[in-house]
């Protein structure tokens, strides 16, 4: 029996069977309901009804104006950048540290203590050239675990500020400080397993929670929609900065800090507003609440500025502000 030699893949000599089936007055017939359907619908719809109709909107336009121009940069997420911040304003209150933490669980550590630490640590983050994040996060955890360490014992308070500094550098920074570098800038003091150590109590205390929004989190989101320029930017950074070693500025949220600093520098550089509408949306707190901690930000610049009290003031943030990198905006004379 003479068989036939199946073509590659399948035979395609009934081409008929692969042609579009709209031909014909079957399709004549479907085409005539369709429009007929159509009229029905549109039969049914009074020019009253027309006009009550929702134009449809479109999702661009949902996005605050000053994100648009980012809608082709992934690296903004714009249409995703409202909920974020509503997200973390929400977070930066689930993550905080108590105000008075130190009376009640410390009887070894004071805040004069906490706040050489931390000037110490401002030069230890800007010769590692980390990123401005990693500074915040440094502080938060420092604070976090003080706060549920008690009696922490002094000797051992440089041992979690530098552990502190090296986890937030693996958290934020792409190329963090190796092992060794953290060990060299203690000038030795502890040894390297005594910084491994200290790292997975302080992991383990905090529960891994490392994700919280600091106060340059929400300078940059301050900042872009008032469009500020670098030397308005670095001058608000440097008002954050000052108040990193101070104790009493732990009772307001990063959220506060931010609106306040960029508050203060709005005043400073004699801005038409010192707090625009279009920014104050964007922030969770009242201008009540700005000025007050706009204030007390002020406070603190004028004693960083008073030439008289330079033998006894920290002096890391103000020498790192004098910087070109900076605009030397530590160096302004602010009437």
């Amino acid at each position: 029996m003479e068989t036939r030699k199946r073509e590659v893949f399948m035979d395609l000599s009934n081409t008929s069977n692969f042609l579009p089936a709209h031909t014909g007055a079957a399709s004549r017939g479907k085409a005539r309901l369709g429009d007929d359907l159509d009229d029905t619908i549109m039969q049914g719809t009074t020019p009253a009804r027309m006009e009550s109709i929702s134009p449809v909107i479109d999702w661009k336009d949902t996005i605050p104006p000053e994100d648009r121009q980012d809608l082709g940069d992934p690296q903004f997420v714009a249409e995703y950048v409202n909920p974020i911040f509503v997200n973390m304003n929400g977070v930066e209150q689930k993550y905080r540290q108590s105000s008075d933490y130190m009376q009640r669980t410390q009887n070894d550590i004071t805040q004069r203590m906490r706040a050489v630490l931390i000037d110490w640590l401002v030069e230890v983050h800007w010769k590692f050239k980390l990123v401005p994040e990693t500074l915040y996060l440094t502080v938060n955890l420092i604070d976090r675990y003080l706060e549920q360490c008690p009696n922490l014992s002094r000797t051992r308070l440089q041992l979690v500020g530098v552990t502190c500094l090296s986890i937030a550098s693996k958290y934020e920074d792409i190329y963090p400080p190796e092992m060794k570098d953290i060990v060299s800038i203690c000038d030795r003091t502890y040894q390297r397993h005594e910084v491994m150590e200290m790292e997975v109590d302080i992991l383990n205390t905090l529960g891994f929670c490392m994700t919280t929004p600091s106060p340059m989190f929400f300078l940059l989101r301050y900042a872009k929609v008032m469009e500020a320029d670098e030397k308005h930017f670095f001058l608000s950074q440097y008002c954050l900065e000052l108040a990193l070693p101070e104790y009493s500025m732990l009772r307001y949220s990063a959220s506060q800090l931010a609106a306040g600093a960029l508050y203060l520098s709005n005043k400073l550089l004699r801005k038409p507003t010192a707090w625009p509408p279009h920014v104050a949306v964007h922030c969770p707190n009242t201008e009540h609440d700005v000025k007050v901690v706009a204030k007390e930000l002020c406070a603190l610049l004028q004693v960083a500025t008073n030439e008289d009290h330079s033998g006894t003031q920290l002096r890391a943030v103000k020498k790192k502000f004098q910087l070109s990198k900076f605009r030397s905006v530590s160096r302004m004379v602010l009437g």
